[in-house]
């Protein structure tokens, strides 16, 4: 069965196709069915705002215009842009988009993505159901979604901004990953300036019904992301919590640049190391440490170290739900289809149909992977929902099926700026560490694709999103691609060790965050975090002892392992308190949303369980929530998170 919306949508396109010059609002709410049954005319603003939001997923708008010769004085008619020529998708084409699409899912822009690859499909005969491996993945945090959307179509966001509670206002220009952060730039409404905004430390993101002022001429966000790494970023120097064993001054002392005081501060308390050195003139290094900067990333730290460690020594008076009913999966156990979805699917169907002049149920139902009775049922209830002379559908007794009518609803659907947008920042993100000029000609295709006839068009928006390079040592870039072996020095929670490792990939999750290699001391591969990699050297004149398999180091094979379902993990569980402030929560169900495998909701809080394999992660990833979780059990890892904090026995102080 159509969905109610989906219904009410379609009569309206269809009076507006019916009608290309333009709709009185009144006669709008008269000749759509499901209008004239809304009582009050508050009801039906809403009802007539939300099947606008509907109809936008076809690429089609609603545009108000002044007609004096109305009693209202204003029309509504279709804005639809044709694209400035005929774009088409191979086979191929769709088939790295599907790859690099797959970065989005699990996030709240995984919709879009269906929908335009659902729409992509269609238009080259090529299932998006094809498996096409793994390279890449976002972490689509608070926020993203809506500034996407902001910047998509020309609105504004309001949010509050770190610990400050007060409301702002910014017109998105531009929207950027580098150093594994979300930046978004734009005009800030209330200090009247341009400003730079990291994502992960807005709140409370809203979408605006007000649009604003556009970019100015030549804006490049990639220029603005490359701003971020220019020479007067800061070195700091960190040395390690306590003396492991280790016998040469650089596994004790790093020097390595700051994107910022809190990341610096997190950094060392995930690699067991600290900023809190004294005096940094009684350490030979080769960079220049400014130290009223040191002094602030070392007090940002201790404040961390003082927060979590007070947080993590309490005894959380919270009981887990005993009641395995209680636990629910993470990941939904069934997709909903949106009123949008589903109507972009009906008329997908329809344009395949009447595009190849008539098609088999069967045919059809392999194509979308649905049911034949489905698509039977849904096809008839979308012929009778609009005029004969509008849309005609005929299912012969055997299946087969023919449509024709309005072009308007049997020529497809477009991508919206929306979703293009998000197409391409998947594949700038494989190309930030996969050079490629596929890459660039399918980015080419997508802006072509929506038309740039209007100044809100495909040509203002080319520049405005991007994904810095990927920042990777030069000697890890040369050892995956000449395949040299790597002689490292690398800081784990048991110590500093010397090793040999053959790199195979990068595991790239916003940016690169592992290399999987092969290590010679262990004699098997391991996930090796760049952050922790504290000393690398060709290994010059050496060959590969392990020929690399074939390279399966996805990201979301290394969240399974992360999770346990590869390896022995260890069960664990963790409460997300009720009392917890807004801005700390929205970000925290984000994270622990994305790692675990089950929640649990009670009027105590939010209670998940993970199962880990990596401890060393699992430290990183409690430092990264902040004092914003506990851990119910095992209670030995209370105990093991306070000493990997814990500053006694630093070297140097």
């Amino acid at each position: 069965m159509t969905s109610k919306a989906v219904e009410r949508s379609l009569a309206l396109l269809e009076v507006l196709s019916a009608m290309p010059r333009g709709v009185e609002r009144e006669e709008i709410r008269w000749r759509v069915p499901g209008y004239r049954s809304l009582g009050t005319l508050a009801a039906f603003e809403r009802t007539f705002e939300r099947d606008k939001q509907v109809l936008r997923a076809l690429g089609i708008s609603l545009v108000a215009e002044r007609d004096p010769s109305v009693e209202s004085g204003f029309i509504y008619r279709v804005e639809r842009r044709v694209p400035a020529a005929p774009v088409s998708f191979s086979l191929i084409d769709c088939a790295v988009l599907n790859r690099c699409a797959r970065a989005w899912e699990g996030t709240d822009l995984e919709r879009q993505v269906r929908s335009a690859l659902l729409k992509l499909g269609t238009l080259t005969g090529y299932g998006i159901q094809e498996d096409s491996g793994e390279v890449a993945r976002f972490t689509a945090g608070p926020g993203l979604s809506e500034c996407l959307t902001s910047l998509a179509e020309g609105k504004g966001v309001s949010f509050s901004y770190g610990a400050s509670s007060e409301s702002r206002k910014l017109f998105c220009w531009g929207l950027g990953l580098r150093f594994g952060h979300w930046y978004v730039t734009g005009w800030d409404a209330d200090r009247r300036e341009r400003r730079l905004f990291r994502l992960d430390r807005m709140s409370d993101v809203k979408v605006l019904a007000l649009e604003g002022p556009l970019p100015p001429a030549g804006f490049s966000m990639i220029e603005v992301l490359e701003q971020l790494s220019s020479a007067e970023t800061p070195h700091v120097l960190t040395v390690p919590l306590s003396d492991d064993g280790a016998d040469s001054e650089v596994q004790q002392v790093l020097v390595s640049p700051s994107f910022g005081v809190l990341e610096s501060a997190r950094s060392a308390l995930a690699q067991g190391r600290t900023h809190m050195v004294g005096g940094i003139a009684s350490y030979s290094v080769g960079a220049t440490i400014d130290t009223g900067y040191q002094a602030e990333v070392a007090r940002a730290e201790e404040q961390l170290r003082s927060e979590l460690l007070a947080w993590h020594r309490q005894t959380p008076q919270l009981t887990s739900p005993s009641n395995p009913k209680e636990w629910k999966p993470i990941a939904p156990q069934r997709y909903r289809e949106s009123a949008s979805e589903q109507l972009v699917r009906l008329l997908l169907m329809v344009n395949l149909v009447s595009e190849k002049e008539g098609m088999y149920l069967a045919e059809i139902a392999d194509f979308f992977d649905i049911p034949e009775r489905k698509i039977r049922t849904e096809l008839e209830n979308l012929s009778y929902s609009l005029n004969y002379d509008s849309l005609e559908v005929e299912i012969r007794s055997d299946g087969f099926v023919t449509a024709s009518g309005r072009p308007l609803i049997t020529s497809g659907v477009r991508l919206t700026e929306a979703e293009s947008l998000v197409l391409v920042l998947a594949l700038e993100l494989i190309a930030s560490s996969e050079a490629s000029k596929v890459y660039s000609l399918l980015k080419f295709k997508l802006w072509s694709a929506l038309g740039n006839d209007d100044q809100r068009g495909s040509k203002s928006l080319q520049n405005r999103v991007a994904v810095y390079q990927a920042d990777i040592d030069a000697e890890l870039a040369y050892a995956l691609e000449h395949r040299v072996p790597l002689n490292i020095t690398y800081r784990s929670r048991k110590g500093t060790s010397s090793r040999t490792i053959e790199p195979v990939s990068l595991v790239i999750d916003n940016g690169p965050k592992y290399v999987k290699a092969w290590c010679r001391t262990a004699r098997e591969y391991r996930n090796f975090s760049l952050g922790s990699i504290l000393e690398s050297r060709l290994a010059l004149g050496q060959v590969y002892e392990h020929q690399p398999e074939s390279d399966s180091s996805s990201p979301r094979e290394w969240l399974r392992e992360l999770v346990g379902s590869k390896g022995a993990g260890q069960e664990i569980e963790l409460v997300l308190p009720s009392d917890i402030s807004g801005g700390h929560r929205e970000k925290s169900v984000a994270l622990l949303n994305r790692y675990s495998r089950e929640v649990a909701e009670t009027s105590q809080g939010l209670f998940y369980r993970l199962s880990v394999v990596y401890m060393s992660w699992f430290f990183d990833f409690l430092v990264e929530l902040g004092p914003t979780v506990f851990v119910l059990s095992p209670g030995k890892i209370q105990k093991e998170l306070v000493n990997h904090i814990e500053t006694t026995g630093m070297g140097k102080s």
